[in-house]
């Protein structure tokens, strides 16, 4: 009997012992698989300015970013639970801007076509990522509009207050950059290769002249830069930059896969760089940012360097329909907006049963009766 019984006890620590094996492999495996398929535009320039840096040059790296307004008691969200709060402390977060500037200044009065959560788990070292869709309709404070709006009115520190308020969060650090920036990042990076389509080729020359415009570079002469076909071939920082800001070809989604594609090749290069070049990089790039991200918090980060891996990729809102609302024009308008905060909370920083704020359940019944969109729409797309 006693030998059965220590058979039985045997059989079960192999059976625990694989289940544990292959749970472990699934959960490799998933992870390998998500960060294949992640890094949105900017994620890079993020690395570089919070990561990257060596510790002595962190001071240094700061004073060469361009001062913008920012008031971090002015973005505190007093609304959300203390359970939740709690639940956070754990993980760094911070807010990337990718603006359209055409004068090189990174704060209000340029619409930010680029809003990227970043949300890193410091102690597993999990990074994800959620893009907001810049044409999603929130609460802006004195009114509703498309999200974008609010940085185009006040600058990060109003953004970040509104994507605080309508998603129960409690960000306050941000980082800014403009096109120039990521042109001159890919172009020391040495470029990037991409199979550019024939509808891609279509515009692509009249983006190129725009970015050249814009970010100055080659501004005198946009020709220098065009492309003289279609199909897979080199692309250069600016060719990259107009690439990734294609969308009159089909729509905002999927501008932001062309802009993971130009990312993914960006990260593998950049992972096979030597420090001394990124710091080049970053002493270029600088100038052409604006950020809040201060000496304690990139200490944070820079003690998990080692650990720090990108996991998700999600975009917001999960759940939404595409309507044009008065002036403001074609919306992503969240379907039930407080399911997709318990989703984005999910994600983010793995809470089940997320219960939203008074202010997030407001504002769900607000944009209901504003757009009539309800949970029964039959037109919500799910991602």
């Amino acid at each position: 009997m006693s030998d059965n019984r220590n058979q039985l006890e045997r059989s079960r620590h192999r059976q625990e012992k694989l289940h544990r094996l292959v749970r472990q492999y699934q959960k490799e495996k998933r992870r390998k698989r998500l960060f294949r398929r992640v890094l949105v535009a900017a994620i890079i320039l993020m690395l570089f300015v919070s990561v990257l840096i060596p510790f002595g040059m962190v001071r240094h790296y700061q004073s060469m970013t361009q001062q913008v307004e920012f008031r971090e008691d002015e973005v505190q969200n007093t609304d959300i639970d203390t359970a939740q709060l709690e639940a956070m402390k754990g993980y760094w977060s911070c807010v990337l801007f990718g603006v359209d500037s055409r004068d090189g200044t990174v704060g209000k009065g340029n619409n930010a076509d680029v809003q990227i959560i970043i949300s890193a788990d410091l102690d597993t070292g999990d990074i994800r990522l959620v893009s907001i869709y810049r044409d999603t309709y929130l609460n802006l404070g004195k009114e509703y509009a498309k999200i974008n709006k609010a940085y185009t009115s006040g600058g990060p520190e109003q953004a970040v207050k509104a994507l605080n308020r309508n998603l129960d969060l409690n960000i306050d650090n941000y980082a800014t950059f403009n096109w120039k920036a990521v042109a001159d990042a890919i172009d020391m990076l040495g470029g990037v290769d991409i199979n550019v389509t024939d509808q891609e080729f279509y515009y692509m020359n009249a983006y190129i002249t725009e970015t050249c415009q814009k970010s100055g570079i080659s501004a005198e002469n946009p020709a220098a830069e065009y492309l003289d076909k279609a199909g897979y071939q080199h692309l250069n920082g600016v060719q990259a930059v107009a690439y990734a800001r294609l969308r009159y070809t089909d729509d905002d989604f999927e501008r932001t896969k062309r802009q993971r594609a130009i990312m993914m090749q960006l990260l593998d290069k950049a992972k096979g760089t030597s420090l001394l070049k990124l710091n080049q990089i970053v002493e270029t790039v600088l100038p052409e940012t604006a950020t809040n991200i201060g000496l304690e918090d990139a200490l944070r980060v820079l003690k998990n360097i080692n650990k720090f891996r990108v996991s998700g990729n999600a975009g917001f809102p999960s759940r939404f329909v595409t309507k044009k609302i008065g002036s403001n024009g074609d919306c992503v308008i969240p379907a039930d907006l407080e399911k997709n905060v318990q989703l984005l909370h999910e994600f983010l920083f793995d809470v089940s049963d997320y219960d939203v704020s008074g202010t997030v359940s407001e504002l769900n019944q607000k944009i209901r009766s504003r757009t009539g969109i309800t949970t029964k729409s039959s037109e919500i797309i799910r991602r």
